[in-house]
């Protein structure tokens, strides 16, 4: 598959329509960090379809230097600790919950060492072969984005929920990580976000069931009262 701004800029245009359905779906104020996620997802690709514009062109260094700069920090330092910081308060089991907020710790970890290194030393990014190359890290004992520490901190906190479509999500990423890694490894941090951004449009399937259990609950409840007068 060949990448491009029209990729990006498609993606981010959908992904924004679904984000916003998705927050006006919301029926309880902790849903709305999991709701958001499609909307940041979008702006991420829209960064990204900015950089398929600037990179080429000369005159525009500084530019695309803040343009990645904003890129990495979406994919490196947001996303490791929005991901189980937004799944822990949709959790009510207590012990489920308590998992999760051991996750959101190792995501705090890695979402600062991170943000050292991207604030630390130069980044850049490049086109090549049809996607797009971040080159960052360079003094990184191990590679970040594929680390155990990152995964574990944005996968495996959706397989902790008690909620089966959130681990069906958790699946999809899964998948996707899975295929980015295998087909477009040196690409992986720009490919891989870019299939999990369209994964994250199951969030508003999500959202709209929690909505629908509560509708269910509620009449369901109204239905007891009644009952109870009479």
């Amino acid at each position: 598959m060949c990448f491009s701004a029209s990729a990006s800029f498609t993606a981010a245009s959908v992904l924004l329509l679904i984000g916003i359905a998705t927050v006006i779906k919301v029926s309880n104020p902790k849903q709305y960090l999991f709701a958001a996620i499609p909307l940041l997802f979008s702006l991420q690709q829209f960064v990204e379809g900015l950089l398929w514009i600037v990179i080429p062109k000369s005159g525009y260094d500084a530019i695309a230097g803040n343009l990645t700069y904003l890129y990495l920090f979406f994919a490196e330092v947001t996303w490791p600790v929005w991901i189980p910081l937004s799944l822990l308060f949709l959790e009510d089991n207590v012990n489920r919950k308590a998992l999760i907020r051991i996750f959101l710790l190792a995501g705090i970890v890695v979402a600062t060492y991170l943000a050292f290194y991207i604030l630390t030393y130069s980044v850049k990014a490049a086109i090549l072969n049809c996607h797009i190359l971040y080159l960052q890290h360079l003094h990184s004992p191990y590679s970040i984005i594929g680390s155990w520490p990152y995964l574990f901190a944005t996968i495996v906190p959706f397989f902790i929920s008690g909620n089966k479509n959130i681990r069906v999500m958790g699946v999809l990423i899964v998948v996707s990580y899975l295929i980015s890694k295998w087909f477009y490894d040196s690409y992986l941090l720009s490919v891989w976000c870019f299939y999990a951004a369209i994964a994250s449009a199951a969030i508003y399937t999500i959202i709209s069931k929690f909505t629908v259990s509560k509708t269910v609950k509620k009449s369901s409840l109204n239905s007891q009262i009644v009952r109870h007068e009479k």
